[in-house]
């Protein structure tokens, strides 16, 4: 079954580079056989425009991609095309379940304050909504180099948070013969200032760094305690120079993330390189601490 990977741009984009895949990525795709899909997603009201007006829009768009599909091309990736016209984050959950798509890749824009309160982003909205899981990458992460160190920063909030991510990151860990760093912390506040528990059971990462070291996969556990999460998160990802952040999120929408955000969502707007974000279900019925979680 071809492996699809959703590329998406959409009108809200400035610049045809978002098209671009970061290096470490594009190394991924390739060594994965992963058919890559660029897809642009025109706005609602061409629907409603003038024949020409609309024509003349669609033409544009093809030939933008068509640039982009030759470029990645080149560097020996599958890559085809699709325009639709739409909202862009409906339109890009629709076509990442019709393909399928085993991921939707794409930049986000660093908003911050009320800028981010009054647009959001279309990237934030696909990942608070979509079961299928994200890469997402901020400007500093379009930048890596090919040749930097090979690094996955797995954070580890509670039990059972990091299964989901497992597979994808020991696939993508293999892929680029990667090192894994757990991250977990000991007693702190989160960033609501409540009261947090280290990491749950530490047989559990244990069990959880095995698992990953059976598969071959080098593994090194770091441990901190007493700062914010997301800062945590940002300062070990440079420290050890990762490339890929995986983050499990459980989505947050209207009022909470208003008002707070989400974890996931700061560490896409603040890492230094590409982020996994996969959505989970809450582990049980029961309040939940936010921690890692988005």
């Amino acid at each position: 079954m071809t492996r699809h990977l959703l590329m998406p741009w959409t009108s809200s984009d400035d610049i045809p580079e978002a098209l671009n895949l970061p290096a470490p990525l594009c190394h991924w795709a390739l060594q994965t056989d992963s058919q890559c899909v660029l897809l642009h997603v025109l706005p609602l009201s061409l629907l409603t425009a003038s024949p020409a007006e609309r024509a003349s829009a669609l033409r544009k768009a093809h030939e933008t991609l068509v640039q982009r599909q030759a470029e990645l091309s080149r560097q020996g990736l599958g890559v085809s095309i699709q325009i639709r016209i739409g909202d862009p984050a409906e339109e890009i959950e629709k076509e990442a379940i019709l393909l399928p798509a085993f991921a939707i890749a794409m930049p986000t824009h660093a908003r911050e304050g009320f800028e981010r309160l009054l647009n959001g982003s279309v990237a934030e909205s696909v990942a608070r909504h979509s079961d299928i899981p994200q890469l997402l990458w901020n400007g500093r992460g379009a930048e890596q180099d090919e040749n930097a160190k090979r690094t996955i920063l797995m954070p580890v909030a509670d039990t059972g948070s990091a299964n989901a991510l497992l597979p994808a990151v020991i696939e993508y860990a293999s892929a680029r013969s990667a090192e894994v760093v757990v991250f977990h912390e000991g007693l702190g506040r989160n960033d609501l200032g409540e009261e947090r528990e280290p990491a749950q059971n530490q047989s559990y990462i244990n069990d959880l760094c095995t698992r990953m070291e059976q598969a071959g996969i080098s593994v090194h556990r770091i441990s901190r305690s007493g700062g914010q999460i997301v800062d945590e998160i940002v300062s070990v990802a440079e420290e050890c120079k990762a490339e890929l952040i995986a983050l499990a999120t459980h989505g947050r929408t209207g009022m909470d993330r208003v008002m707070f955000g989400s974890v996931a969502e700061k560490v896409v707007r603040r890492a230094p390189c590409a982020v996994w974000v996969q959505h989970i279900e809450p582990i049980d019925s029961g309040p939940q601490e936010e921690r890692y979680l988005g």
